[in-house]
């Protein structure tokens, strides 16, 4: 299975950040992450274990201007429906109220912001397929067990491979 980057991503971290805005935040950032991964374990050279692990999340902080500095707090949400982000921006700034103020907390000012990131061409396509790591599991075991001849059990030897992608935008422009 070949893994791209997430094209919800982008979209469900504007959405969030416009239901923030809506909910009374004074500043918000987002944390979008979705990520696909594919453990495999061989044991006394057999497949014991395939795994394929699939997330994906949003972690909302809003700040609220109070008398000395920003009140802040942090939502997360694994659901990206409209209803879900709605509430997870509602309970954020619900939570933000009841912070106490922080002279430190905020979002930096937009003037130091350099603009738009670069593009560090960090994405790359990545095939998910068990037949290579358990090759390679197999190959780490056998490499444990022939230390030794006197070696001839095994926990066995796991390998796994991620491939996971972020974005981040907050309520300064920046995505």
């Amino acid at each position: 299975m070949t893994t791209t980057p997430d094209p919800t991503l982008a979209p469900a971290v504007e959405e969030l950040l416009a239901r923030a805005a809506q909910a009374g935040a004074d500043q918000a950032q987002v944390t979008a992450r979705s990520g696909r991964g594919l453990a495999v374990t061989v044991r006394l050279a057999k497949a014991e274990r395939i795994e394929h692990r699939q997330d994906r999340s949003l972690a909302l902080t809003v700040y609220l201007r109070g008398m000395a500095g920003m009140r802040t707090a942090t939502c997360a949400t694994t659901d990206l429906s409209p209803a879900a982000l709605r509430e997870t921006a509602s309970q954020a700034v619900a939570l933000a109220h009841l912070a106490d103020d922080d002279p430190a907390a905020g979002l930096p000012d937009a003037a130091t912001l350099e603009g738009a990131p670069p593009d560090l061409a960090l994405s790359y396509p990545i095939v998910l397929d068990p037949q290579p790591l358990l090759a390679e599991a197999a190959a780490c075991e056998a490499a444990a067990l022939a230390v030794d001849p006197r070696i001839c059990n095994s926990e066995g030897a796991t390998v796994s491979a991620t491939t996971a992608a972020v974005v981040l935008g907050n309520s300064l422009g920046q995505l």
